[in-house]
């Protein structure tokens, strides 16, 4: 049975046919997407070998509709609407996750989940989940890779201030992004620079502006 499509889903089923064209592999059996931009996630079941999902700048997304997708070894779910893992745990050929980026609270789902990497960078996590449940995974032998303590505070800021950005780490420099579809069209890209002791600032005094600044200098 064939399961209807959402458009973004069809394009990126397309592109995957193309590559595995262009490599002499079988169009059929289809066991990497890259969904970018997709305001849901209806079509998925279309692929139940599916090893490696990438979902890039999404609407809604939640984990417990993946659930079917058994054979997942690989799941990175950036830039997009994301505020839970519930159904993580139920992925048991799961070795990465990398969620970065997303609305994001609370991970302790993870400890009974069993991906070996896990990329939780640029979420609002609670001060357990940031501390306690991410020091427990580790002490479980997984590598967890979260935020810095100053752009985690900031980002949990923004989160209890009701502004929807997060705020990120590259090398020395700070950004800010806007996870899922509400604020822009490309949620991944475009992401502006911004100077973190100016944004502290701003929490203080007006969190609104925080918001007038990423819209006003976001790059697409």
């Amino acid at each position: 049975m064939r399961y209807p499509m959402e458009s973004e889903v069809e394009k990126a089923l397309d592109l995957a046919k193309l590559y595995a064209k262009m490599q002499g592999r079988s169009e059929g059996n289809v066991l990497e997407l890259h969904v970018s931009h997709a305001e849901s996630l209806r079509g998925l079941r279309n692929f139940p070998d599916l090893e490696i999902l990438i979902l890039s700048g999404c609407g809604s997304v939640k984990i417990s509709e993946l659930t079917h997708l058994g054979k997942l070894i690989s799941l990175r779910i950036h830039d997009s609407d994301m505020a839970s893992l519930e159904g993580v745990e139920n992925l048991e050929e799961l070795s990465v996750l990398s969620v970065q980026r997303n609305r994001i609270v609370d991970v302790s789902v993870l400890l009974d989940a069993n991906a070996s990497l896990i990329e939780v960078e640029g979420n609002p996590l609670s001060v357990e989940s940031y501390g306690r449940i991410s020091e427990a995974l580790i002490e479980q032998g997984r590598r967890v890779h979260r935020s810095g303590p100053r752009e985690w505070s900031v980002t949990a800021r923004l989160q209890e201030a009701g502004i929807p950005l997060c705020c990120y780490k590259k090398r020395d420099s700070y950004f800010l992004s806007g996870p899922g579809l509400s604020l822009t069209r490309y949620p991944e890209r475009g992401h502006p620079q911004v100077e973190i002791e100016e944004i502290e600032s701003l929490l203080e005094r007006d969190p609104g502006a925080v918001l007038d600044i990423f819209l006003r200098n976001k790059r697409s």
